[in-house]
């Protein structure tokens, strides 16, 4: 069985199957409500159950607070994995669409026999109303659609702001002065426009750090004024950020925006993060999606999952030799070998000298 906590602002649908639909909720963009999503084994549908809301007007414990709380109690008990991974998702995601890729990810990387290199990662995912106007709204104003989900976006920056809080408190602050849960561990990995929401979002600061490493995963957002607001990304203790210059979704929003950092090979200039670019990778081609997506790359798998679960240096190991090496002109660690190269050269090619 593979189990997600989901935390949303979108609106609960009426129905006797619960399910959230593609605007705010009734209550206002900042208003969350949580819910779990369960698949069993082997099956190709999961189902919801809603975190009950009694009692959330009355003077006794928030729904937020009894649910994470008994998070943790399951934590501390072996229950539930110490590893923890907030996932936001991106664009064009209907909130089924954002359910089964955070599915997607718990499974991808949850241990089994054939791969002891693995440890489960628990996920929680922040699901936002980021297909407004559904499938229409793109094939005939592609332009508006893409717009008027940034506003989505940045409307939604506050109820992540009230669940990041919310997190800092128990993961963080609680879980401090508890030894049953000294070994608990959260990060988060942050995709496509999810970032622009992220990067709209007021962080907590001046006390301990939330995550212990942030991954701005394909990030839909500009890279002229990137580092401004990266490098103010004191909510994780280490930032790392992924580049696939060929990613055919940042492409297209290349189209109507300046250069997209998830495509950038230049410009590279924040001083807390780490820019990983795996352009040229094997079977990786123009994939938007590194962590989930179908390239079977089990060298770029392993990184994934180092990113999840916070490892101290994701590129260990995979030093030298055909492998990634650091280029200090782009302030980036890329990959070595013939494949690489090319597509590289190629790229430049494309866009002219690098800068």
């Amino acid at each position: 069985m593979t189990r997600i906590l989901i935390a949303t602002n979108r609106l609960l649908l009426p129905g006797d199957a619960p399910s959230f639909g593609e605007s705010f909720s009734a209550l206002g963009p900042s208003e969350l409500r949580f819910a779990w999503a369960i698949q069993e084994e082997g099956s190709p549908t999961y189902r919801i159950e809603l975190v009950p809301e009694d009692g959330a007007n009355s003077g006794s414990a928030m729904p937020s607070e009894t649910l994470l709380a008994r998070v943790l109690s399951e934590i501390r008990s072996g229950r539930m994995s110490n590893n923890w991974v907030l996932y936001v998702h991106g664009y064009n995601n209907t909130f089924a669409d954002s359910v089964r890729s955070a599915l997607s990810l718990a499974h991808t990387y949850k241990a089994h026999s054939t791969n002891t290199d693995l440890s489960d990662v628990a996920v929680l995912l922040f699901s936002w109303p980021s297909d407004p106007g559904g499938s229409l709204a793109i094939s005939t104003d592609p332009i508006g659609a893409y717009r008027r989900t940034q506003r989505t976006a940045e409307l939604s920056a506050t109820a992540l702001e009230r669940l990041l809080q919310r997190l800092l408190h128990f993961f963080v602050l609680k879980a401090a002065a508890d030894p049953g849960l000294s070994r608990l561990r959260s990060n988060a990995m942050v995709h496509s426009l999810g970032n622009y929401l992220l990067q709209h979002t007021q962080l907590p600061t001046g006390g301990p750090p939330l995550f212990d490493l942030l991954t701005l995963h394909q990030a839909d957002v500009n890279t002229a004024d990137h580092a401004a607001w990266v490098d103010r990304l004191t909510v994780a203790r280490r930032l790392w950020v992924t580049i696939n210059a060929f990613d055919d979704v940042l492409r297209i929003s290349d189209v109507i925006n300046q250069e997209r950092l998830g495509t950038a090979q230049s410009g590279l200039n924040g001083r807390r993060p780490v820019y990983l670019d795996v352009t040229g990778m094997d079977n990786l081609a123009t994939s938007h999606n590194l962590f989930i997506g179908d390239h079977d790359n089990q060298k770029l798998r392993l990184i994934c999952h180092r990113l999840l679960v916070g490892y101290p240096w994701p590129l260990l190991g995979l030093l030298g030799g055909s492998n990634f090496y650091e280029h200090l002109p782009s302030n980036s660690w890329r990959v070595r070998g013939d494949k690489a190269g090319a597509a590289t050269e190629a790229l430049g090619d494309f866009r002219g000298p690098e800068g």
